[in-house]
This record gives C-alpha cells, sequence and structure tokens, in this order.
C-alpha cells in the first residue's frame, strides 16, 4: 500500500479517508492485472520453450491461462494438455538420464523410465540401443534414445517467481 500523510486536521484527514477509499476501490483491479501480467510471462515462457523443442504444433496441443473467477480472481494458472508434456517436461530414455533434469521430478515421482510403460525399469527406456516408435501420421518409424527435458513448465514457474517483484511494484506501487 502506497505511504499517506496527513496533517492533524479534520481536513486533512477527510483527504486521507478517501486516498485510502480510492486505493481500496482499485486494489481488486490491481490484483487481476498482478496476477495476468504474471501468467502471461509464464505462458509466453513456456510457449517458447515447447516451440523451440518440437518438430510441429500438433506436439503442443493446448497452452492457455485459465481463471476461476465470479467477478474476482480466485485462481489463475497456466495450462498445457498435451500428449507428450510429461516427456518435455521430464525427459525420456538415456538421454534424459545424463542430461538436465526437472528438480521437481523426484517429488513428484517423474523421470525416465515412470511413465512410459507405467513401471520404472520396464519397457526399453534405458536400452543402449535405443528404441524405435511410429508417428501416428503417415506410419513412418524412427529410431530415439529419448530427449532431454526441456522442462516448459517449470521454467515458467522460474520466470515468473523472478518477476514478481517488478511485477508487484509496478502494478502496486503506482499510488
Amino acid at each position: 500500500m502506497p505511504r499517506y500523510t496527513a496533517k492533524l486536521s479534520p481536513g486533512s484527514f477527510r483527504e486521507l479517508a478517501e486516498k485510502v477509499r480510492k486505493y481500496r476501490l482499485s486494489l481488486n483491479d490491481k490484483c487481476e492485472e498482478f496476477v495476468y501480467r504474471l501468467s502471461e510471462i509464464g505462458l509466453q515462457k513456456a510457449k517458447s520453450i515447447l516451440i523451440e523443442h518440437i518438430e510441429t504444433g500438433q506436439t503442443i496441443g493446448s497452452l492457455r491461462i485459465e481463471n476461476d473467477s465470479d467477478g474476482k480472481v480466485t485462481k489463475i494458472a497456466v495450462v498445457v494438455e498435451s500428449n507428450a508434456i510429461l516427456f518435455l517436461e521430464f525427459g525420456t530414455g538415456l538421454v534424459a538420464n545424463s542430461g538436465e533434469k526437472n528438480p521437481k521430478a523426484s517429488e513428484l515421482g517423474y523421470g525416465p523410465g515412470t511413465y512410459s510403460d507405467g513401471e520404472k525399469g520396464k519397457g526399453h527406456w534405458n536400452d543402449p540401443n535405443g528404441w524405435w516408435y511410429q508417428k501416428e501420421e503417415g506410419g513412418k518409424w524412427y529410431h530415439t534414445h529419448g530427449i532431454e527435458a526441456c522442462m516448459p513448465m517449470y521454467k515458467a514457474s522460474v520466470e515468473m517467481r523472478d518477476k514478481i517483484v517488478k511485477i508487484a511494484r509496478e502494478v502496486f506501487g503506482n499510488d
């Protein structure tokens, strides 16, 4: 909240009360602007990472900002719906096992071999020869040793965290 000062007089206290009332009325709009600006930063960061690491837009699925609101913002989220998001977020195969790891992987129970066949160690995730997979369109087979974790959602959350104070100052510090 901005700092307001008042002299010890009835007129000055009325002016102060009016300033506080105006600030209070603007607070809901400021809170909405704050969360939307932060979520937009997260959305753009996740989108830029996904675009950089995919072959077609089809892999992304849906990436959007979602809010739960009844006139006041109560919850806002950057949402991605994709069949490939876990692979992109946590990586797959030996490539992921040797590359940069998502710091949230163990906390969330994800990592190479944890979701491809439902049980860690099953399947070919750690096969030194890699594995083959077929894309839906065209039926062509491709060989892979996996992919590194590009972590679009984790990196989006870090970007939002790193800019939270700056955005708060811009939105709430103008009065």
